[in-house]
């Protein structure tokens, strides 16, 4: 049931139009949105909170994110390279590999640290809107 509700929250958080918002909802940061703050009745202080605990990781993310591209970049014109050597094309993959490790655990710590804000209830009642706004997306 943990595991269940974790890999729920993750999907609710993780998954967006970019790299920072959080599925269908019409702001990029969902607790900000008036109708969820409402609904899911977040206090000012939990809204600060889970603004600086984003705050405090765009920039890193954003750091990371741009390394990857640059490595990935990196990695295909080596592949595209016909006098690339098997082991040079295998060490970018490795570091592609690292730096995709990095942002991911980077983005999920984030998400684990707003997470602990929230109430189980209104954890629950995320999850819901969550739905709802896919559902909407999707008709």
């Amino acid at each position: 049931m943990k595991k269940t509700c974790f890999i729920i929250l993750t999907l609710i958080l993780f998954y967006s139009p970019n790299s920072y918002s959080h599925g269908g909802y019409k702001s990029a940061k969902w607790w900000k949105d008036p109708e969820v703050v409402k609904e899911l009745n977040l206090t000012k202080d939990q809204v600060d909170l889970i603004e600086q605990i984003f705050n405090g990781n765009k920039d890193p993310i954003a750091d990371l994110y741009s390394q990857l591209k640059q490595k990935q970049s990196e990695f295909r014109s080596k592949i595209e390279d016909p006098n690339s050597g098997r082991d040079e094309v295998l060490e970018l993959n490795d570091e592609v590999v690292q730096l995709k490790t990095k942002l991911k655990r980077l983005r999920l710590d984030m998400l684990l640290k707003i997470r602990e804000v929230l109430t189980p209830e209104q954890r629950q009642n995320l999850q819901k809107i969550r739905f709802t706004e896919v559902k909407k997306k999707h008709k």
